[in-house]
């Protein structure tokens, strides 16, 4: 299940773009989804007095076009859609489980749709490692209620998420407001939110979760 993506347009005509594959280098088909790739004037050389960063960010090269010179990769997943530049995500953010990708903001926003006691905005879905292999968790601020509720509320993010990605949420926590780590301008903080569950450190109002990783059991 994904929402409805806007277009983020055309690129100008001082900038080449290119959707590539971010394992292999090679360009994907109009449509296919890929990593973010940009050649021109407004790109930067790289980054200060740090040469191993600035190759591995600024000097990517298109395969089977060696010739070509370096691309920057951006980090971004998008689409080309007659020549429309569909965004889907961030590399870092997608979470592997089993083989398949989810992307945290589709899980964050069909959670965010499913109750009104779940703040719009104020959640986070995140990968953690388990022993087999790397498992979906949420982190999502709601307002204070009993426990029962709170129980029977995780109890039914969880069915509604499996019907709907067809996965499991390892781990469920329910935050106090202004629990979810966010930058000043309100961004949400991933690494940052999946970090402080690492280390328990999140103002938690309610926590479920099938196994033990880090501070959570």
């Amino acid at each position: 299940m994904s929402p409805e993506r806007v277009s983020s347009g055309s690129p100008p005509s001082t900038v080449r773009l290119l959707i590539v594959d971010p394992l292999t280098g090679e360009p994907v088909a109009d449509g296919a989804e890929g990593e973010v790739w940009i050649q021109g004037p407004s790109v930067a050389k790289g980054y200060w007095r740090n040469a191993e960063a600035t190759e591995a960010t600024f000097g990517a090269r298109v395969r089977g076009d060696e010739g070509g010179g370096s691309w920057l990769r951006t980090g971004d997943l998008a689409r080309f859609v007659e020549n429309q530049l569909y965004v889907t995500g961030r590399i870092k953010d997608v979470v592997i489980v089993g083989g398949r990708q989810i992307y945290p903001q589709d899980v964050e926003e069909f959670v965010q749709s499913l109750d009104k006691r779940l703040k719009l905005g104020a959640g986070i879905a995140f990968g953690l490692e388990a022993a087999d292999g790397e498992v979906l968790g949420l982190a999502q601020e709601t307002v204070l209620m009993p426990q029962t509720e709170q129980r029977a509320l995780v109890g039914r993010i969880r069915a509604e998420v499996f019907e709907a990605f067809r996965v499991r949420l390892h781990t469920v926590l329910l935050l106090k407001a202004g629990g979810i780590p966010k930058t000043f301008n309100g961004k949400l903080r991933r690494s940052a939110c999946r970090e402080a569950v690492e280390r328990g450190e999140l103002p938690i109002l309610y926590e479920s979760s099938v196994g033990e990783i880090g501070g959570i059991s």
